[in-house]
């Protein structure tokens, strides 16, 4: 799955917004993948991230 699979799920079933981060990655060599999902408008800053937003109307 590629982090916009988790974030636009994530997106879609919360009010505001998902975050994906790619804490470790395969392809850049980490020895597995993880990511983590922020669910609304961060508190805290959550590094780098892609933003998710639920279509308009939905």
């Amino acid at each position: 799955m590629t982090s916009s699979d988790f974030g636009g799920i994530a997106a879609r079933n919360c009010e505001h917004e998902a975050r994906a981060v790619l804490e470790e990655r395969i392809a850049i060599g980490d020895f597995q993948c993880r990511v983590s999902v922020y669910l609304g408008r961060p508190a805290v800053d959550a590094g780098v991230s892609h933003r998710y937003q639920a279509p308009r109307g939905s």
